[in-house]
């Protein structure tokens, strides 16, 4: 049986409902949020507690007679599925793959070459990610087993800048840390001379 989960956070509380494909409402959540008074006319929240809030809805309790607790342990299941493939599974693409990928491809801090990795796997992890998520709740084992593959890339990036940070550090002479090359770009301020 499939269920739809529906979230709502406000400036108060986090409210979670889970319906069935009938409509009736099968579970449903409900946690506070905190607020910050700091000076008059002040008001604060933390989103560690947005977060706190929205995960302590979604331990949904029972509302409706008859309801079993197999519903609530597929409804966190799912929950703890789309979290994981948004994350790790989205995510990294864009930061760790293109963002910190092309980064490092124009300063050339590591060597241009393996940056290619990021900026390679970054993409594929966003289109297996995209496909996967809009297949529904049952991909396919190739689409799976594609997943997987587009993973290597990415991987294989993120090990390297690892090992290589960790063994050689920064390549001095990127442009960036070379202290000739600062006068040469428009709008670099003075090079700054050796103590």
């Amino acid at each position: 049986m499939s269920y739809v989960i529906g979230i709502d956070s406000s400036t108060t509380a986090t409210k979670a409902v889970v319906w069935d494909r009938e409509g009736r409402a099968v579970a449903e959540g409900r946690s506070e949020i905190g607020l910050a008074i700091p000076r008059p006319g002040w008001h604060e929240q933390d989103a560690e507690d947005w977060w706190r809030s929205c995960a302590t809805a979604v331990t949904l309790r029972n509302q409706v007679a008859g309801a079993s607790e197999g519903t609530i342990a597929y409804t966190l299941a799912a929950i703890k599925d789309w979290t994981f493939l948004l994350g790790p599974g989205w995510v990294v693409g864009w930061g760790n793959g293109l963002i910190l990928g092309y980064l490092m491809y124009r300063s050339e801090l590591v060597p241009r070459q393996a940056a290619w990795l990021g900026l390679i796997g970054g993409p594929l992890i966003i289109l297996s990610g995209t496909a996967v998520l809009f297949s529904g709740n049952d991909p396919s084992d190739t689409l799976r087993s594609l997943q997987g593959l587009a993973t290597i890339p990415e991987f294989m990036w993120e090990l390297f800048l690892g090992l290589y940070c960790t063994f050689r550090g920064f390549r001095p002479s990127s442009p960036i840390l070379r202290a000739d090359t600062h006068e040469d770009r428009p709008g670099a301020g003075p090079a700054v001379a050796p103590a």
